[in-house]
């Protein structure tokens, strides 16, 4: 299959799904319609469908798959990081800075535009494009991916095909080092407020707050 191995068993238990499915339903549909026309008339509305389906497949087949390699690719380092944060600990925004000729900017801004899609089928949440004020040859890519774990596995989920998109990026970069990759991460106990403020507002309450030895709820 024409797919990257991380997604490969999503694929085919989706697949599996639609086929027993469609065994289920078009056995009800087929049986229904044979009981109203009768057999015969049923196998040739079959048949016609069958020719309609070839017709449809040949029309708005699925092409460029034998351009796709999906063997895995590295599209960035791994971050070497002493003592990494819990897995499940987040969200994680990720920045790379990238120094760009203004005269090439039209032509990044369209090169970085395509990893939009890479990032967000890895699991990013969010995709942003910044430039800087003060600087007019800075240019921010960001995005976030919601625990840390999602983001040490999002490195690993690259395929050979996208290491053009990511190249043609790179090579607008004009700095004497590598475009700077930052990861900030929201703090663990940040993150068990915004869990909490989560919860509170699904259920509709204000959290409580223990003053004097006593629980009071928080009012607006």
């Amino acid at each position: 299959m024409a797919l990257p191995a991380w997604v490969r068993a999503r694929a085919l238990s989706l697949y599996l799904l639609a086929l027993q499915g469609d065994l289920a339903l078009g056995s009800l549909g087929w049986g229904y319609l044979a009981s109203q026309i009768g057999i015969r008339d049923a196998l040739d509305a079959a048949a016609m469908f069958l020719v309609a389906n070839v017709l449809i497949a040949m029309r708005f087949s699925l092409r460029g798959a034998e351009h796709f390699d999906p063997s895995p690719w590295l599209l960035q380092e791994i971050p070497h990081i002493s003592e990494g944060p819990p897995m499940d600990q987040g969200p994680v925004m990720v920045y790379l800075e990238f120094q760009i000729e203004p005269a090439h900017v039209a032509e990044f801004e369209q090169a970085i535009r395509e990893l939009e899609r890479i990032r967000r089928r890895d699991g990013a949440v969010m995709w942003s494009f910044f430039s800087d004020i003060a600087d007019p040859r800075r240019y921010v890519e960001s995005y976030m991916v919601e625990p840390w774990g999602e983001h040490v596995r999002q490195h690993y989920r690259g395929t050979a095909s996208d290491s053009e998109p990511w190249q043609r990026v790179r090579a607008f970069h004009i700095g004497p080092e590598p475009p700077r990759v930052l990861h900030l991460i929201v703090p663990v106990m940040a993150g068990h407020l915004t869990m909490a403020m989560r919860r509170t507002s699904e259920t509709g309450q204000w959290p409580t707050a223990s003053v004097g030895g006593a629980s009071k709820r928080k009012q607006p």
